[in-house]
């Protein structure tokens, strides 16, 4: 396996989130890249995450060129989001911490510390941060097909496809078709919605 490259700093982490800056370093990093390896990744797919992962490690090692673009995705898009995907990957491992004989929740000379269900509540306040802003990178993709066109192209089987909706609305059909029924082939007499994304089928 490729040594792997954060995609933000610990510093940018702790500088743009309310995290203390007497944290450890390493347990930020662990957070960085559980963030970039399972919500990144999933997000854009696995093609996009390894262009960029490949990207900045060129650019770190030679100095490669990084053009406005992917600057652009790097600083406005991932940053935000991985700040905020890390923080809520961060918080069970600040509450409770894993020692040799034991898992410990400690207090401090200057509070106690919160139980679970508080660390669950300020958690699910990182989760709709990061929801915000991947909502806000894919907008931005989806708006901008010509200059990432990574997130339009498949990988291998193996690879993770990107995302192209965020929110999940609540509402859930089973079987659950992947695709809608061909005109006129739906349920009795039940209205069909084809979405834009088969605006280009043929004899839908």
């Amino acid at each position: 396996m490729a040594a792997q490259i954060l995609l933000i700093s610990e510093t940018k982490l702790k500088a743009y989130t309310t995290l203390n800056q007497n944290i450890d370093m390493s347990l930020l990093t662990s957070c960085i890249f559980i963030a970039q390896e399972i919500h990144l990744q999933a997000l854009i797919g696995t093609k996009g995450y390894n262009y960029y992962q490949n990207l900045v490690r060129d650019n770190q090692l030679s100095g490669a060129t990084i053009s406005t673009a992917d600057r652009t995705m790097l600083d406005d898009y991932f940053a935000p989001y991985l700040v905020h995907a890390a923080a809520y990957e961060a918080m069970p491992e600040i509450f409770a911490r894993k020692m040799n004989k034991a898992i410990t929740i400690g207090n401090t000379e200057q509070g106690t510390s919160i139980d679970i269900k508080g660390m669950s509540y300020l958690r699910e306040i990182e989760l709709s941060r990061y929801n915000f802003y991947a909502q806000r990178m894919m907008d931005y993709l989806l708006g901008n097909p010509s200059e990432y066109p990574w997130y339009y192209q498949y990988g291998s089987i193996q690879d993770m496809p990107p995302q192209k909706t965020q929110y999940f609305g609540g509402v859930w059909f089973t079987p659950g078709l992947r695709k809608p029924p061909r005109r006129n082939q739906g349920y009795g007499n039940l209205p069909s919605y084809w979405g834009p994304e088969y605006s280009r089928c043929v004899d839908c």
